[in-house]
């Protein structure tokens, strides 16, 4: 394992989700001030995480749980780490159009990838 892999293992907790539009640079909170959910990685190159946004209540209307599917981000596969960016394979997903998909990642600050912001557990 490489050094720079070394640096993100073990289990962090989410604490923004931000989309950067790519042409004004504004950044959106997609869920909410105070999300919740981990992201891990493990040494033997595994990736998970799952968040759901702040204020989430419990679904009871059929309605309501495919609301809550719909605002969801949950997914697992491998990752490696290259320099500055981590590239993540999503097999499994919540979503069927991710599924084989590959997304790179730049680390900001204490963040694992540039739309979420977590710290380590």
């Amino acid at each position: 394992m490489a050094n720079e892999d070394k640096l993100i293992v073990g289990v962090w907790k989410l604490v923004s989700v931000m989309y950067e539009d790519q042409d004004t640079k504004a950044m959106t909170p997609i869920m909410g001030d105070h999300p919740r959910g981990y992201q891990i990685a493990t040494p033997g190159g595994r990736w998970l995480a799952l968040a759901t946004p702040s204020g989430r209540t419990a679904p009871n209307t059929d309605e309501e749980r495919a609301q809550a599917f719909r605002t969801m981000i949950g997914y697992s596969g491998r990752y490696r780490v290259d320099g500055n960016t981590i590239t993540t394979g999503s097999r499994p997903t919540r979503r069927a159009s991710c599924l084989s998909r590959d997304e790179t990642r730049s680390p900001a600050s204490a963040a694992v990838s540039p739309s979420s912001r977590s710290t380590r557990r």
